[in-house]
């Protein structure tokens, strides 16, 4: 088996076998775009998912809220997201968030999702704990039921 994977972008080889982790030099990959490890593919060059600032998500929200309002709602999404450089459906995300949230729409909130999140993450963390006090008290258990040799 070849340990060794060459980049997409500058031709050199990397050790698949080194500590960092790293398999392209930062220089290599173009802008935008991030490295990724699949499981079924290995490694893959993908497009780096944009982040968008706070204020710019509540200012297209607000806007999109308002033009619902008026007499031109229809397309107002799709109007938005292209004066402010958006994806449309990316728009349509925020603003059906910001309706659950404002509860102008059924649905699980953020800040119910969130704390959810937060419960099952102790959930996972009391069940550990629990397994492994029951996998102790086994073991100093079956010690106890050993006759002593002294």
């Amino acid at each position: 088996m070849d340990d060794e994977i060459e980049c997409p972008y500058c031709g050199n080889e990397f050790d698949l076998n080194h500590d960092d982790g790293a398999y392209y030099s930062e220089d290599c990959l173009a802008p935008g775009l991030m490295e990724v490890l699949d499981s079924l593919k290995g490694v893959r060059i993908v497009p780096a998912l944009k982040k968008y600032p706070p204020e710019l998500k509540e200012r297209a929200v607000r806007l999109v809220l308002e033009a619902r309002k008026g007499a031109d709602s229809r397309g107002a999404c799709a109007r938005i997201a292209q004066q402010l450089g958006v994806k449309e459906d990316t728009l349509r995300g925020w603003v059906h968030r910001a309706e659950v949230d404002g509860g102008l729409k059924p649905g699980t909130t953020t800040d119910d999702a969130t704390r959810v999140a937060e419960l099952e993450r102790e959930v996972r963390e009391l069940r550990r704990a629990n397994a492994i006090l029951r996998s102790a008290s086994a073991f100093f258990a079956a010690e106890l039921d050993r006759p002593s040799t002294r």
